[in-house]
């Protein structure tokens, strides 16, 4: 399939406006791209990875049933998922590192199947999943392009949701549930490790929640995580190390937030004060943002950690907030409202506090920030009123300042250079053993703040790579990345 490139590149990216730096922003610049197709004027942009590809849904207007998906980026722009075995409605729904997108194929015209799942990439184009059930939806993908979602199944009078798993060797697999025939599957990890939630009573419409909290192993195994203070509950997100975060949500529509981990069982993330909590984020670090009423009942975006619990973002000027997404840096995006129908876009860090991410020029009087990456990209919207033509909506990408990397951070991106290297046969298990420990003894020693120690520790890892390299194992280009990398940890 064709790249939309040439002109069109050049017309999506016109406005790269400074956005205003709010009183906490610290000096922080960052700049707002408009990433709306020609004449089209209702879009969103909802995932970002750490390539720099975004995944963007844009349609003429709100009532338009043509919703196509495109994967943009600085270098190719939009590339747009074209129809998918004759349908013409794509919604790109996960992205991940490689550039691979999951979403559903809608026919308008009454074709059969009316919908489709499908894995697509630039190189190969789409694959039907194959999902069992009547329709299905995956709901996100993971870096090594299995997939996760809900299938419906018909049952006698209603449709039964079931959580599956898809990979290319076994196709959509059913993961089961908890004995009530419900089971819908939201998140999943690089362990193959999939959250969602599941029933214990009996369940069909009309029936009250029976909900529990879920996560299903990569071996099939289904682990109950159990239900914040005896209310239905719902996994909504998994980290790269297990840990998960989810709500509880009782008739009368109050949430409850958690945290879970194998390690701790389930935490009640707690309030600021009000009624309500709601996770929308956890990171690999296990930090958790989302939004919590205050005293008087006002959204206020907020960070959880074991250490220090739920903590109220500061942001000045602002009257109500969601944080929507964390990366590994720490850094923070969602939306805060500052009065007179104005919603801006903000990102927050403990760094620099608060910066307002600004709008587009022209029309537009409110964004909103969705993900954020590790590599200094943020997307979402900006949206306005036109009177002839009513709210119009762009998708947005934001540069924003990339932190520098910590020596813990910095060790842990050798790390994986190497692991990279033994699952490529070029170390044995030994000599990746021998590495990690070194390693592994820098870590300690930086965390007891011995810096001499850490120094003389990354010379003999470095002296442990030339040895290597002299040895003929590693390369010379291969080496040299290692030994400029250990000695960028301690400048």
């Amino acid at each position: 399939m064709q790249p939309y490139r040439g002109t069109v590149v050049l017309a999506i990216v016109i406005a790269i406006v400074m956005a205003l730096s709010s009183p906490g922003a610290r000096g922080q610049e960052t700049s707002i791209i408009d990433l709306a197709i020609p004449g089209h004027e209702y879009g969103f942009a909802r995932r970002v990875n750490d390539e720099g590809q975004v995944l963007l849904q844009n349609a003429i207007d709100s009532s338009s049933p043509q919703f196509a998906s495109y994967l943009w980026s600085t270098a190719t722009g939009p590339i747009p998922i074209e129809p998918v075995f004759g349908h013409s409605r794509i919604l790109g729904i996960d992205l991940n590192g490689a550039g691979q997108v999951v979403g559903v194929a809608l026919s308008l015209d009454g074709a059969a199947p009316g919908q489709i799942s499908f894995l697509w990439s630039e190189a190969d184009g789409a694959i039907d999943l194959g999902v069992f059930g009547s329709s299905s939806q995956p709901m996100a993908i993971n870096e090594l392009g299995e997939a996760a979602g809900i299938a419906n199944v018909s049952d006698p009078g209603f449709s039964m949701p079931r959580a599956f798993r898809w990979t290319l060797s076994t196709g959509a697999l059913d993961l089961g549930d908890l004995g009530g025939g419900r089971a819908v599957a939201v998140d999943l990890n690089d362990l193959g490790q999939v959250v969602g939630f599941s029933d214990v009573l009996p369940w069909s419409p009309g029936v009250p929640s029976d909900a529990h909290a879920v996560l299903w192993e990569s071996d099939g195994s289904i682990v109950n995580l159990g239900k914040l203070d005896d209310v239905p509950s719902r996994a909504l997100a998994i980290n790269e190390i297990g840990q998960v975060t989810g709500v509880s949500q009782d008739e009368s529509s109050q949430f409850g937030g958690f945290f879970w981990s194998a390690e701790t069982g389930m935490l009640d993330l707690g309030t600021l004060g009000g009624p309500s909590t709601h996770p929308t984020s956890i990171n690999n670090l296990g930090q958790v943002v989302g939004w919590s009423e205050d005293e008087s009942s006002r959204e206020r975006a907020f960070l959880w950690t074991r250490e220090s619990g739920l903590t109220q973002l500061e942001l000045p000027g602002s009257f109500f907030s969601r944080a929507t997404a964390i990366n590994d840096f720490g850094q923070v995006v969602g939306e805060m409202y500052l009065g007179d129908s104005v919603w801006h876009a903000f990102l927050w860090s403990e760094e620099t506090g608060m910066v307002d991410l600004g709008v587009l020029d022209g029309p537009f009087t409110r964004s909103r920030a969705w993900a954020v990456n590790n590599a200094g990209l943020a997307v979402g919207d900006s949206s306005g009123y036109l009177p002839d033509v009513g709210w119009i909506y762009h998708p947005v990408v934001w540069e924003i300042p990339v932190p520098d990397p910590t020596p813990e951070q910095q060790i842990e991106e050798i790390v994986e250079d190497l692991t990279e290297l033994a699952t490529g046969g070029v170390l044995n298990e030994g000599e990746l053993d021998a590495l990690g420990s070194t390693l592994e003894a820098v870590t300690h020693s930086l965390e007891r703040g011995n810096t001499i120690a850490a120094t003389n520790l990354l010379t003999a890892f470095q002296n442990q790579i030339q040895a290597k390299v002299n040895a003929g194992i590693l390369t010379a280009e291969e080496g040299q990345a290692l030994i400029d990398a250990a000695a960028a940890v301690i400048p």
